[in-house]
């Protein structure tokens, strides 16, 4: 059985720039990844970084 693993980088980086690390956990695990975390206008970055919790849900 696969396990699954959400990834949200808190950097700059793309999801992308991690695929070689992901790739290296199969077939025990599928890396599902948020791209681009923090970079959507609806979900600006605050103070205790509330909205960025949001996006993530």
């Amino acid at each position: 059985m696969t396990q699954r693993i959400f990834f949200a980088h808190a950097n700059g980086f793309p999801s992308g720039t991690y695929r070689k690390l992901f790739d290296s956990l199969a077939p025990d695990y599928s890396v599902t990844c948020l791209d681009l975390h923090g970079h959507d206008p609806r979900f600006p970055v605050d103070d205790n970084w509330q909205s960025l919790v949001q996006e993530l849900l």
